[in-house]
C-alpha cells in the first residue's frame, strides 16, 4: 500500500497539531499512486497557502484548498474542530453576535467551500457539468471538439472556481466577458466563447431537469461588433494575381490549399482536413467529399457534401494527391486535431501580402456565384450552408453535374 507524506510548514504546525500529513493512497499500483500523490500534493499545498496570512487565493486555489480540507475531516469533526472554534472566537462571548453571524464572517472562503462539500458530498459542480455535456453530446467523444469545449469551460472555472452549478449566476457570465475583453479578445470571440459556455449550462439544466432560468441568457457584450474588421473580398483581378503567383508551387501544401479554396469556396479547415479517400478524380465529375474523419469534424450537418472541382483547383488537387504522405490525410501535416487552425495560420501568412485572409475566398465565391445568376439553393449546397439540398429540386443524379456547370462559369481563367 502506498502513502502520501508531506511536511507541514513550521508556522502552521500549531494549526494542525502535528508536523506532517500522512494519508493512505488506497492503492498498490505505482502508476496510480504517482498520479494520486501529485493530486494530493497540489491540494495540500493550496491549503497551506490558504492558511498563510496575506495570501489572496484565486477561485481555483480556494477550491483546491477546500477539497484538501474536506478530505481531512468528516462533517461532525469539521463542525466541532473548525466551525465552532472559529464562531466562538469571532463572537468573543457576545451571544447575539454568535447567533446572527454569517459563516462568511468567521470562516475563510476555502473553509466555507469545504463546509459545502462536506454538507453535500453529492453536489453537482461546474466540472461535473462539463463531464455531463461531453457524455451526452453526440460529438463528445471527438478529441478536437472535447478539447475546445474544455478549454472554454475551464477558463470559466479558473475564474469563478469549481462552484456548485446551482450557484452559477449572471454575475459569473459578466465576469468571463470582462475577463476575455481585458485579455484583448475580439467581441466576436467573446460571443463565440459565451455561446459555447451557454451550451454546457443548457445541457445541465435539461439533463438534470432543473427548474431555473439560464444564467447566461441574453447577456450583452460591451461594444459588440464595433471592433470587427471589414472582410476584404478579392475581385477577379486580385484572384487572378494570386493564382498566377501560386500555381507553379506544386510542392507547397499552403499554395495548393489556397488554389483549391479559391475555386471551391470552402472553409480552409474543410480542405486541410480532407482524407485521400475523400478525393474522386476518376469520377465522371471529379469532386471531393467533405465529411467527418478521425482528425476533423464538420461545423454543421449541412457541411457534409460533395463538391465538383474545376479549373486551377483541379490542377491543385491532382498535385496534392501526388504529395508524399505517411498517413491518410490529403495534406498529411494537417491531418490531426486542431490541424485546421495550423492550416489557417499557414495560408493566411502566405497570402497576407495581398491584404486578404483565407475566409476572403469564401466571401468571394458567394459574390461570384451570385453575379452569374446562380440560384441561392445551389450556392448553399456548394458552400455547405443550410437549405442547400439541391437534390430535392434537380434530382440526386444531377447534383454534381449541376454544381459543376455553375462553378465552371466562374472559374479563374489564366
Amino acid at each position: 500500500m502506498y502513502y502520501f507524506y508531506m511536511r507541514v510548514p513550521q508556522h502552521l504546525v500549531h494549526h494542525y497539531g502535528k508536523d506532517s500529513i500522512r494519508k493512505s493512497l488506497r492503492t498498490t499500483d505505482y502508476t496510480t499512486a504517482v498520479r494520486e500523490v501529485e493530486k494530493y500534493a497540489q491540494r495540500q499545498q493550496a491549503e497551506f497557502n490558504a492558511l498563510t496570512d496575506g495570501k489572496k487565493l484565486t477561485p481555483v486555489e480556494i477550491t483546491a484548498a477546500a477539497r484538501a480540507l474536506a478530505e481531512t475531516y468528516d462533517l461532525e469533526h469539521f463542525i466541532d474542530q473548525v466551525i465552532m472554534p472559529a464562531r466562538e472566537g469571532f463572537a468573543k462571548g457576545d451571544d447575539d453576535l454568535y447567533d446572527v453571524a454569517s459563516p462568511s464572517e468567521y470562516l475563510a472562503p476555502y473553509q466555507v467551500e469545504a463546509w459545502k462539500i462536506l454538507s453535500n458530498p453529492q453536489s453537482f459542480r461546474l466540472t461535473d457539468a462539463l463531464h455531463l455535456y461531453l457524455k451526452t453530446h453526440q460529438r463528445g467523444i471527438e478529441q478536437g471538439f472535447a478539447q475546445k469545449v474544455a478549454r472554454d469551460w475551464n477558463a470559466l472555472v479558473g475564474l469563478v472556481g469549481d462552484i456548485e452549478f446551482q450557484d452559477l449566476g449572471r454575475t459569473h457570465g459578466r465576469q468571463i466577458i470582462d475577463h476575455l475583453i481585458a485579455e484583448g479578445k475580439k467581441t466576436t470571440t467573446v460571443r463565440r466563447t459565451l455561446n459555447a459556455l451557454s451550451a454546457v449550462v443548457k445541457s445541465a439544466i435539461r439533463e438534470l431537469e432543473i427548474q431555473r432560468t439560464h444564467p447566461f441568457e441574453s447577456l450583452r457584450i460591451p461594444g459588440e461588433g464595433k471592433d470587427a474588421k471589414k472582410v476584404v473580398v478579392p475581385d477577379a483581378a486580385k484572384l487572378k494575381e494570386i493564382v498566377e503567383a501560386l500555381r507553379s508551387d506544386t510542392s507547397s501544401a499552403t499554395a495548393l490549399m489556397t488554389l483549391m479554396q479559391i475555386e471551391l469556396g470552402t472553409r480552409i479547415g474543410e480542405i486541410s482536413g480532407l482524407s485521400i479517400h475523400d478525393v474522386f478524380l476518376d469520377h465522371d465529375t471529379p469532386h471531393v467529399y467533405f465529411r467527418e474523419n478521425p482528425w476533423r469534424s464538420l461545423k454543421t450537418a449541412d457541411s457534409e457534401r460533395q463538391v465538383p472541382v474545376v479549373g486551377i483547383a483541379l490542377d491543385a488537387l491532382k498535385a496534392a494527391v501526388a504529395l508524399p504522405r505517411t498517413g491518410q490525410g490529403l495534406f498529411d501535416q494537417y491531418a490531426r486535431p486542431r490541424g485546421n487552425d495550423a492550416a489557417s495560420a499557414a495560408v493566411n501568412k502566405r497570402i497576407e501580402k495581398w491584404g486578404v485572409t483565407s475566409h476572403s475566398f469564401r466571401h468571394a465565391m458567394k459574390d461570384r456565384l451570385r453575379e452569374v445568376g446562380c440560384p441561392s439553393d445551389i450556392r448553399d449546397a456548394i458552400q455547405g450552408h443550410a437549405n442547400g439540398n439541391i437534390a430535392e429540386k434537380y434530382g440526386k443524379g444531377h447534383t454534381l453535374k449541376t454544381m459543376y456547370e455553375w462553378l465552371s462559369k466562374i472559374a479563374v481563367r489564366i
